[in-house]
């Protein structure tokens, strides 16, 4: 059976100088720009894309990003 608990995030890894979803070997860093947003949510699907695996929030950055 395959482990569906929510991954952790690494703040210590965060890179905000890379937009979008960037795979950086043993992870992938996610960082956006708003300067409006209030909270983002990153979703997870299975490999089709049929089912929602995991709703995370995003960590606060600084900067809009």
């Amino acid at each position: 059976m395959r482990d569906l608990s929510p991954p952790a995030f690494d703040a210590s890894q965060a890179r905000s100088d890379i937009l979008g979803a960037e795979f950086l070997g043993e992870g992938t860093n996610f960082a956006l720009f708003s300067d409006h947003a209030t909270k983002v949510e990153l979703c997870l699907f299975t490999e089709d894309g049929q089912t929602e695996t995991h709703r995370l929030p995003l960590p606060l950055m600084e900067g809009g990003i």
